[in-house]
């Protein structure tokens, strides 16, 4: 019988697990990972280990990456604050992951959040005047003398 062949890692453990999804223990904690969100993926329901289930569990695929982050409630609410609700205005956007602690079932564990770069979504009267001529007369803006432009 042959042995197995391998070769030396010193990457984060997680890579042995045998699961599509991203955890703590594929990034390294202290140091944020950017990754580009290639597509927003529904899963009507997903069983987790000891037989937990969710419904309606939204994944994000990252473009070059295997495995998919499920969205809790508090990184599906920082997409939404950077980037707005509709998950079709994620998909192409580039995000930072982090690993922190969080209090689940009475204890302290780790868990991956997405980082709020201080990006926010349009307000709804930005998109209404999104693509509209602000300055359809051609003024400009005027200097007020400070380095400081103002439009007339």
């Amino acid at each position: 019988m042959d042995e197995p062949r391998g070769k030396e890692y010193t990457g984060p453990s997680g890579i042995g697990r045998d699961s599509i999804w991203l955890t703590q223990e594929d990034l390294i904690e202290g140091k944020d990972v950017s990754v580009k969100i290639e597509s927003v993926i529904l899963y009507p329901e997903v069983t987790f280990q000891a037989g937990r289930k969710r419904t309606n569990l939204l994944g994000l695929k990252f473009v070059g990456k295997d495995r998919i982050l499920g969205l809790n409630a508090t990184n599906r609410r920082a997409l939404a604050q950077q980037f707005g609700n509709l998950a079709a205005a994620w998909k192409g956007k580039t995000i930072s992951l982090f690993v922190t602690d969080t209090q689940m079932a009475g204890e302290t564990v780790k868990c991956v959040r997405i980082r709020n770069k201080g990006a926010r979504a349009a307000t709804a009267a930005e998109q209404l005047l999104d693509g509209v001529d602000t300055d359809p007369l051609g003024l400009g803006s005027i200097d007020d003398g400070a380095g400081e432009s103002q439009a007339q």
